[in-house]
């Protein structure tokens, strides 16, 4: 992926499979982490209190 201003960063702990013919099949999908996802835990951009919760 192309970023020049550094806007991502790669958390391979919160990749998720998807399906192969969805709407989004083939493109390339950013989330923030302010959202809950089953079994990760929501950061909010904050490290530290990514570092001391528990997972969704």
């Amino acid at each position: 992926m192309d970023d020049p201003l550094n806007a991502f960063c790669k958390d391979t702990d919160a990749y998720l499979e998807g399906a192969a013919d969805g709407p989004l099949s083939g493109l390339t999908f950013a989330a923030k982490d302010i959202f809950d996802v089953a079994g990760h835990v929501t950061g909010g951009g904050n490290p530290d209190w990514k570092a001391t919760h528990q997972p969704a």
